[in-house]
């Protein structure tokens, strides 16, 4: 099962009102930025949302996410999008409940020695 991406104005409501919990306001084209690296993928603004909730700056600049990004070594959010949906596309990867799978078992073992 999958859903659809939460729609970018309902999504930035709702992270502008829980980040402002800690005082910090997340300017509009920040979250748009921010929702367009992850392609509207949840777990992927969440992660970065997060790590702004815990920094609780006053406003959130664009510093902020260029630098956490920059910090973790972290390819453009979109990039790793594409190489999922290229190993799916491919039948090298599919969802799960718990994350991806590889689908060619000799390789998954074999990776998981790297």
């Amino acid at each position: 099962m999958t859903l659809d991406v939460i729609p970018e104005p309902v999504y930035y409501t709702f992270a502008e009102r829980w980040l402002q919990t800690t005082g910090t306001h997340l300017p509009e084209n920040i979250f748009h930025d921010i929702y367009t690296r992850a392609s509207g993928y949840t777990w992927y603004i969440q992660y970065v949302l997060n790590r702004l909730f815990e920094m609780h700056p006053k406003q959130v600049q664009e510093a902020d996410v260029t630098a956490f990004l920059k910090k973790y070594n972290l390819p453009a959010m979109s990039s790793v999008k594409r190489v999922i949906d290229y190993l799916k596309e491919k039948e090298y990867i599919y969802p799960s409940d718990e994350g991806y799978i590889i689908y060619d078992r000799f390789m998954a073992i074999w990776l998981q020695r790297l």
